[in-house]
C-alpha cells in the first residue's frame, strides 16, 4: 500500500510517523447457517472480547470483510449477528417464556486461517423446559421461583463455548392462560429452586402447588401438579354489620 501526503518538518524537531491505521489485512469470511440480509451488519469478535478487537462488517451476498489492522495479532474469536446484540464483550439475549423457536441471536467460531463461519441460531428451546398439565376447570395460573425464570441474559463465549448468565431484569414470575391441558414454559437451567404454582378458577379461587425443581441445561421438568383438586372456596354468611331494614308483608 502506498500512502502520501503532504507534511511540514520543522527545524529542531522529530516526528512519529504511525502506521497501524493505514495499514491492514482484509479477511473476507462467507456466512452459513442463517439467512443474512444484504446490508445487515455481522460483528467479528476476536481474542477475549475486548471492544478494541471487535469488528463491525456489512453483508454482502452471505459475505463479509474484516480489515484486521498493522501490528493486530489476533487470529481467532467469533462472530454474532446481528451485531445490534453484542456490546463491550457480551451478548445480549432475551430467552422467551412461551416461544421455543424464536431465535435470539446467531453465532459461530471465526478464524483469520479458514474463510466460512457457520453460524447456529441460539433459541429458548435450547436451554430448560417446565412442563405440567392444567387441569380443568382452570381459568388462568401463575409460576413464581426464587431464581430467575427467563427474560433479560448476557452471553459470552469463553474458550470456544457460549454461556448465558441470567441477569437482575430477568423474570422469576409468569403468568398464564389455561387454553389447552398440556403447558411447557421455556426457562433458564433451575438448581434447587423453589417454585409456586398457583391455578385459578373463573371466581378467583385458588389452588397452590409447592415444587423444588432442578432441571439442566437442554432437559426437561415435569411438575408433579396432581391431576385434580379442588379450589379453596370457604366462608360463612350471618347478619353481622347488618341493620335492619325493614320487613314485607305477603
Amino acid at each position: 500500500k502506498t500512502n502520501s501526503g503532504e507534511f511540514t518538518f520543522a527545524a529542531a524537531e522529530y516526528y512519529t510517523f504511525n502506521f497501524n491505521t493505514s495499514f491492514g489485512k482484509d479477511f473476507t469470511f462467507t456466512v452459513t447457517g442463517a439467512d443474512v440480509a444484504d446490508g445487515s451488519k455481522i460483528m467479528a469478535v476476536f481474542n477475549d472480547a475486548d471492544e478494541a478487537n471487535a469488528y463491525e462488517s456489512v453483508l454482502n451476498s452471505k459475505s463479509f470483510t474484516v480489515r484486521m489492522q498493522h501490528g493486530v495479532t489476533s487470529t481467532s474469536g467469533y462472530a454474532v449477528y446481528p451485531s445490534s446484540v453484542y456490546s463491550e464483550g457480551k451478548i445480549n439475549y432475551t430467552l422467551d417464556a412461551n416461544d421455543p423457536a424464536v431465535v435470539g441471536f446467531y453465532w459461530g467460531a471465526i478464524s483469520t486461517a479458514v474463510t466460512e463461519v457457520a453460524l447456529t441460531g441460539v433459541k429458548s428451546d435450547d436451554f430448560a423446559k417446565l412442563i405440567f398439565t392444567v387441569p380443568a376447570g382452570v381459568a388462568r395460573y401463575t409460576v413464581s421461583s426464587d431464581q430467575a425464570l427467563y427474560g433479560a441474559a448476557e452471553a459470552t463465549v469463553v474458550d470456544g463455548a457460549l454461556n448465558v448468565v441470567p441477569t437482575a431484569a430477568a423474570v422469576k414470575s409468569f403468568d398464564g392462560t389455561a387454553t389447552g391441558t398440556a403447558q411447557t414454559i421455556c426457562v433458564f437451567p433451575l438448581n434447587a429452586a423453589n417454585l409456586t404454582v398457583t391455578m385459578y378458577d373463573e371466581a378467583g379461587a385458588s389452588y397452590v402447588h409447592s415444587e423444588t425443581v432442578t432441571v439442566a441445561n437442554g432437559n426437561t421438568a415435569d411438575l408433579s401438579i396432581p391431576e385434580s383438586f379442588e379450589f379453596g372456596k370457604s366462608g360463612a354468611f350471618g347478619n353481622e354489620d347488618f341493620t335492619e331494614g325493614g320487613s314485607y308483608e305477603f
